[in-house]
């Protein structure tokens, strides 16, 4: 009988701790599949959600969403990220994802990893403006310009406004 216990109690425990770890679990964002990026999240949703989180104007809608694979500024890393633009590409809102492996994660988390992971950038304007990120050692920052100078200086390219934003 008290190994009939035992063994029920330990596979409570067991099914308890795996039910747990499994729902703490991250869910990718994204994985890389043949050189091609799968979303693994709803994407309607998660364009809803950024729009309504940082523009209040009905007329900005986002039409496409993408992943890219970029290289940092200065120290020529491997990046990826999620961006959101809109028809004319005159708005594009891009955040950092961490490759883990085949896949992609958000850190959606405050209290995990670095801040700068939390950042939405937003890139107003035409041409080249669009989200760039500067690495110096440790430290990396959001920027819509190759230009490294708008991101140390007070040199702001007019056609081309930055923003940053850090989303709920």
């Amino acid at each position: 009988m008290k190994f009939l216990i035992l063994s029920f109690l330990s596979l409570y425990v067991f099914g308890f701790c795996q039910i747990t770890s499994s729902s703490n679990s991250k869910k990718a964002f994204a994985t890389i599949k043949n050189g091609a990026f799968i979303f693994k999240i709803d994407t309607v949703a998660y364009k809803k959600k950024v729009k309504e989180a940082l523009f209040n104007d009905p007329d900005i809608v986002f039409n496409k969403i993408i992943i890219s694979r970029q290289i940092t500024l200065n120290t020529k890393r491997e990046f990826y990220y999620v961006m959101l633009s809109t028809k004319d590409n005159r708005i594009r809102v891009a955040k950092w994802l961490n490759k883990k492996g085949n896949n992609l994660f958000s850190n959606d988390e405050i209290s995990e990893g670095d801040l700068f992971e939390q950042i939405y950038v937003t890139c107003e304007g035409a041409g080249t403006c669009s989200p760039q990120v500067y690495e110096d050692g440790t430290t990396k920052m959001w920027g819509c310009s190759e230009d490294i100078k708008c991101y140390i200086g007070d040199k702001v390219n007019s056609d081309c406004k930055a923003s940053k934003s850090i989303i709920d």
